[in-house]
């Protein structure tokens, strides 16, 4: 009985889950999707992800990040920029953490939330188990701040000498 219960609210939290991601529009969809360097601004896939498309210009793939800054936190953070949703699903852990792994994405928002660089919308704790659902989670000033520093570094460190 214990079982059947867990699994129906289980079903039901993923239904009501896939329904959000559904009220997104197509353009939210495919603005999310070049963010991560996943398709470009014609719909194309990456190179990265099995395309032949480059990526677009502000895309997670061609920020400059200092070597002294974590890069999946500059990247979740940069995201954060732009939306309050994270898509826990493969594309976005591999644009933010270098790997298709769910584990990995969990920790680096888990690290963002501890660390006050962002903020859970949800009062639902985020676990290794979500999966293809969307989690709101927004930036904070303290983030805001520190992708800025972190942005501002890696333009300075690539830009030419006069």
């Amino acid at each position: 009985m214990i079982f059947d219960a867990e699994q129906a609210e289980l079903i039901e939290r993923l239904r009501r889950e896939l329904e959000a991601m559904d009220a997104w529009s197509p353009r939210k969809q495919l603005d999310y999707q070049i963010r991560l360097g996943v398709r470009d601004r014609k719909a194309r896939y990456t190179r990265d992800f099995g395309g032949e498309a480059s990526p677009e210009p502000e895309s997670l793939p061609t920020l400059e990040i200092p070597a002294t800054e974590a890069k999946p936190l500059v990247r979740l953070l940069y995201m954060l920029r732009y939306t309050e949703e994270i898509v826990l699903d493969g594309p976005t852990a591999r644009s933010i953490t270098g790997e298709g792994r769910l584990v990995g994405l969990v920790n680096v928002i888990n690290e963002a939330v501890r660390a006050g660089l962002a903020q859970r919308i949800s009062d639902r704790p985020l676990t290794e188990t979500e999966r293809d659902l969307i989690y709101g989670v927004k930036l904070t000033e303290e983030g805001r701040r520190l992708l800025e520093r972190a942005l501002h570094l890696g333009e300075t460190q690539t830009a030419p000498a006069p």
